[in-house]
């Protein structure tokens, strides 16, 4: 039987059904799209492992289902044929609905889909009250970090599968994906190297196979018999070639123990600590990140997992017998997560000036005080910090002091280097008699009385709204509901012994189990009873705040044993957290609650008995009252100028939102801008002697210029030669030439269109010229 007859080159009605039917499989084969997949797997395991928020890795098992969403959606979009324009809007309008409730199973698990979009609603809008309205550096929300993980993982699935299978660009998904794996791998400190592994042998088997398509086609469209068979060779020899070139990876990163590389990015990394202390509070909170290196933030997330190691960072000259804290930053504001510094300035200080000049705590009385001198020498580059005991006098070199702003008063936060090179630092530090004698005594501590400066106390008893619960009031209660003490220093004492105690709190540097809702870090401290140095700080600093006494939050290093030189060697893990109280007439003192036996201090001896201090009208500089002359102004970089809004009130949230608003209107305006630009480019079609000028011009630089006496077809044919990959655009931009130049034809819309495909595939195709060696000239 045949078939019915048709018109001459019209295809038969049931051919052109065909034809209008989507395709059951991509023209790549599903091969494609499985390794794709596993791509666009490796990206949410990777985000998965690294347990950004918490140290939990339970908080983000919706990551995998949402890179494969993302890869099914460009898969769709891909076959349907969908040009950019809409697949990418059609995309975010399903991420936008599938997204928030596979997030909200996190926040509200059991709920209803629409309670779960709730959920995640309500946590995004929550974060972005605390962070922009009302101004605090941290949010105990997370709901946003978890929808922003979400959206990567899709992001990636999605724009890795359409460009792959609807532009033939698998070289742009494998760049990408891998850029976000191992920007990923970078940060975190988790082992990644399995996501590594696996993320590579797909990646280089989908670009194999991409190829083999690639010359398929062009097989096909130049009629060659059998050219089915072509994958085939391509995909056997590619897989050898892969496992070969992984295996050898492996066996080489397992056993190789050098790092010729090590030194070459210093500067680098140094750029990326600076750029991760002034950004670690956005960070997703409880991260085990590299980005802090051995610095510590201005805002300091306390998160849940503490991970470190025994590299040394500083080897220090300790003269005598004395063992100190060593001091790095010190915080004033407690967020509810963490903790930071506010309304802050920075001036430089000369080398061997008075670091503190100018300061309230540079007019500290000297009484039970001495100076002592200390030769420090970094072992870190990543430590730009200058480490001193109690209070840094001076350093003989170049400085920069951050300090605490209140009213005329200013207050120590940071002392940053300008350079990393040894340096020498002297301090002032309590006089230690243990006879009682001479020095420092708890009785005097006791004597010191309440006569604390306004702006000193102002800053150092602050308490932000929902940071400091009932859970934490009521063990404050139980602390001293049975103690005798009645005086600052006794209380500190006795909340500092409570904490220590075993009985009473564990220390554990993972506490990743612990679920305490929306608790504050105190509040769940108190709740949960384990944690480690961080949590013990925090809790003591908030109960002496609670109690109207000044304290604050520090950071820096342990003492350690010294070697027969008196040389300590301090080392990363030796970090922690303490706490300084203020006592009239004596300045910062330090209390160390932290159990486990990580704690240190001196005690001070009992000492023959002092008066009490009695609390005066007027602060005085008196030892026994600690009051200080208004100091004169400081800094040349203020955050806060003298009259301005404080932060939270009214004028900083609207300059706050303004400053957000006019970000986005201009991000809006340069997306806009390029959006008409690249449609304008589009709809303008190019003409066939401004593409074929192109061709040649980009053929002449790579040295295959066009000779005399060759026709267009002679020379796009010789082109063709060298790179047969290019054969098929080099014969559209040939013949349209031809037609237009010599057969005066005016070429219809299709064929521009398809000229233009030719013309910016060719951009790519041709640079397969500079592989060729001897350079000749087409057609010679």
């Amino acid at each position: 039987m045949t078939a019915p007859a048709t018109p001459f080159g019209q295809p038969h009605p049931r051919h052109a059904a065909q034809a209008m039917r989507i395709p059951l499989a991509p023209e790549e084969g599903w091969l494609t799209v499985l390794l794709l997949a596993i791509m666009a797997a490796s990206v949410a395991w990777s985000i998965d492992d690294a347990r950004w928020l918490f140290g939990q890795s339970d908080l983000t098992p919706f990551l995998l289902p949402a890179s494969l969403a993302g890869t099914a959606y460009g898969f769709i979009a891909a076959k349907v044929g969908w040009p950019r324009r809409i697949a990418l809007p059609v995309g975010a309008a399903l991420a936008a609905l599938i997204l928030p409730v596979m997030v909200g199973g996190v926040l509200a698990p059991g709920a209803s889909f629409a309670g779960q979009y709730r959920a995640t609603a309500a946590s995004v809008v929550q974060a972005f009250v605390d962070v922009v309205r009302l101004g605090h550096a941290t949010t105990p929300q997370y709901g946003h970090w978890l929808l922003v993980f979400a959206v990567l993982a899709w992001a990636t699935g999605q724009f890795a599968t359409y460009t792959t299978l609807h532009h033939r660009r698998a070289i742009n998904a494998v760049l990408l994906a891998g850029g976000v794996l191992v920007t990923n791998m970078c940060l975190t400190t988790f082992d990644q190297f399995p996501d590594l592994v696996v993320f590579s042998v797909a990646g280089l088997l989908l670009l194999i196979r991409m190829h083999a398509a690639e010359e398929r086609s062009t097989w096909i469209s130049h009629q060659v018999w059998r050219a089915g068979t072509i994958d085939t060779p391509y995909l056997r020899g590619g897989l050898l070639f892969v496992a070969l070139i992984v295996t050898g990876s492996v066996l080489l990163t397992a056993t190789a123990s050098s790092a010729p590389l090590a030194g070459l990015f210093v500067d680098v990394n140094n750029w990326l600590i600076d750029v991760g202390r002034q950004y670690a509070g956005v960070l997703p909170p409880g991260q085990a990140s590299r980005i802090a290196g051995s610095s510590f933030p201005t805002t300091l997330t306390i998160g849940r997992v503490w991970q470190t190691d025994a590299a040394p960072v500083l080897r220090i000259q300790v003269p005598g017998s004395g063992e100190y804290h060593w001091r790095v930053i010190a915080y004033d504001r407690f967020t509810g997560s963490g903790w930071t510094q506010t309304s802050t300035a920075s001036q430089a200080v000369p080398a061997g000036t008075k670091v503190l000049a100018g300061t309230t705590e540079g007019s500290l009385p000297t009484q039970d005080r001495q100076t002592v001198s200390f030769q420090v020498t970094p072992l870190d580059a990543t430590l730009q910090d200058v480490v001193s005991p109690d209070t840094p006098l001076t350093v003989n070199q170049q400085t920069r002091l951050t300090a605490i702003l209140q009213a005329d008063q200013t207050f120590f936060a940071s002392l940053g280097l300008d350079t990393v090179a040894p340096y020498a630092v002297t301090a002032s530090v309590p006089q230690i008699d243990p006879s009682g004698v001479k020095g420092l005594t708890a009785n005097e501590l006791r004597a010191a009385g309440t006569d604390y400066p306004a702006a000193l106390e102002q800053v150092y008893t602050e308490i932000l709204p929902d940071t400091v619960g009932s859970p934490t009031r009521l063990l404050l209660n139980t602390i001293l509901e049975g103690s005798k003490a009645t005086d600052p220093y006794d209380i500190a004492r006795e909340i500092e012994s409570y904490l220590r105690d075993p009985a009473h709190f564990t220390y554990q540097t993972n506490v990743a189990s612990v679920d305490c809702g929306g608790l504050s870090v105190v509040d769940c401290f108190v709740k949960s009873r384990v944690g480690y140095c961080e949590y013990y700080a925090s809790l003591m600093t908030m109960m002496l705040r609670v109690e109207q006494i000044p304290a604050r939050m520090v950071e820096g290093y342990l003492p350690t044993t010294p070697d027969a030189n008196g040389v300590e060697t301090i080392t990363r893990d030796q970090a922690h957290a303490w706490v300084e109280a203020y006592f009239p007439g004596y300045g910062w003192i330090e209390f160390d609650p932290t159990g486990g036996n990580q704690a240190f201090t001196t005690p001070l001896p009992a000492g023959p008995p002092v008066p009490s201090a009695t609390r005066t009208t007027a602060p005085s500089t008196s030892p026994g009252a600690g009051g200080n002359a208004p100091n004169r102004r400081f800094g040349d970089q203020p955050t806060r100028a003298p009259g301005s809004s404080t932060p939270g009130s009214g004028a900083d949230q609207a300059t706050r939102i303004g400053l957000i608003g006019g970000a986005l209107l201009l991000f809006a305006l340069v997306l806009g801008m390029a959006t008409w630009a690249y449609r304008r480019r589009q709809r303008t079609l190019p003409t066939p002697d401004g593409v074929y000028r192109g061709v040649t011009g980009w053929a002449r630089r790579l040295g295959y210029g066009q000779r005399p006496t060759q026709t267009v077809f002679e020379y796009m044919g010789a082109l063709g030669d060298l790179v047969p990959l290019a054969r098929p655009e080099l014969e559209v931009v040939a013949a349209a030439k031809v037609e237009v130049a010599y057969g005066r034809r005016e070429l219809p819309v299709e064929r521009l269109r398809l000229l233009r495909v030719a013309q910016s595939r060719l951009r790519l195709s041709l640079l397969r010229l500079l592989l060729r060696r001897p350079r000749r000239r087409p057609g010679a």
